[in-house]
């Protein structure tokens, strides 16, 4: 096998893990996109970045869109083109709990693929960027779009896919920051029985209800015992933004991920810019400073193109 195409052109959605309950199994795709162009020219790596990180390139050696792209390469047999050109234009907020992490990687991933000619099924591209991440939400949801429950298990990796309505989805993200790392410290090792059938029961609930579209019992069933009480408490302002979304009309709250930041679910004729000024609100009563943006599920997973 060799290189097939000198260039190829990604696209990949932000996404949001957990859903309450569904700690490191549920993800949901978000209209939030990365796009990578990926083109062999020249006699040395290039990287740069254009949106929301144009004055961040890390190191090659620790940058997630390089070392993605060399798993490819390495699980393929072939050597690494050094005259490798990414030009990134970034759209998903780092450090916010919206799986720029996750789509990073799998950009560098499915960008080499594509460079070699598709030789990876969608589960093995998948198991590279669940290795790398250390779970399969974030880049379960990313990769095929919707509603994902993914699951690893020693006989294999299991994802269901499932479509959604056009949610409106409000992100609201205090001003400090976090990361996936720092939020995991927190977490007990160990929980009791009744918290874990508490959470059992309520991710069957989150998952039949945003795929019926029936979520007037969504904010019950997506409440969670196992990570957000733990990771609230270190969010100044965020569980009074969570009360302030409720009374603007959002029918759910939930940490977007590891945090820090909130996601807030609304039917679509909803006025979620309330919604996202009254948690906005919230934060700035607490002495906080923050930011939201609205939008929707993404119906499509990541895309490449030669």
């Amino acid at each position: 096998m060799s290189m097939v195409n000198d260039k190829a052109y990604v696209r990949v959605p932000a996404s949001t893990a957990n859903l309450g309950p569904g700690f490191d199994n549920l993800g949901l795709a978000l209209n939030i996109w990365n796009e990578v162009r990926f083109q062999v020219t020249g006699e040395h790596l290039v990287v740069e970045n254009h949106g929301l990180l144009s004055d961040y390139i890390p190191k090659p050696e620790k940058n997630m869109l390089v070392i993605g792209a060399k798993k490819v390469f390495e699980a393929c047999d072939e050597p690494f083109p050094e005259g490798l050109r990414l030009e990134s234009q970034i759209q998903i907020p780092v450090r916010s709990g919206m799986g720029s992490s996750a789509a990073t990687i799998l950009a560098g991933v499915m960008g080499a693929d594509m460079l070699l000619g598709n030789p990876l099924e969608r589960g093995e591209i998948l198991k590279i960027v669940g290795e790398m991440e250390g779970h399969y939400d974030n880049a379960s949801a990313s990769l095929f779009g919707g509603l994902t429950l993914a699951l690893d298990r020693p006989a294999g990796t299991l994802v269901r896919r499932y479509d959604v309505p056009p949610y409106q989805l409000v992100i609201c993200t205090p001003k400090r920051g976090s990361s996936t790392e720092e939020m995991r410290a927190l977490l007990p090792q160990t929980v009791s029985l009744q918290d874990a059938i508490f959470n059992i029961g309520n991710t069957v609930a989150v998952v039949d209800m945003l795929r019926s579209g029936s979520i007037t019992m969504l904010d019950v069933v997506m409440q969670d015992k196992l990570h957000q009480p733990h990771r609230l408490k270190l969010i100044p302002g965020s569980e009074q933004a969570i009360e302030a979304a409720r009374d603007a009309g959002a029918k759910a709250v939930a940490l977007s991920g590891a945090g820090p930041s909130l996601i807030a679910f609304c039917q679509p004729d909803q006025a979620a810019q309330v919604v996202g000024q009254a948690m906005i609100q919230a934060y700035r009563q607490a002495g906080e400073s923050a930011t939201f943006l609205i939008t929707t599920p993404a119906d499509t997973g990541a895309q490449a193109f030669a």
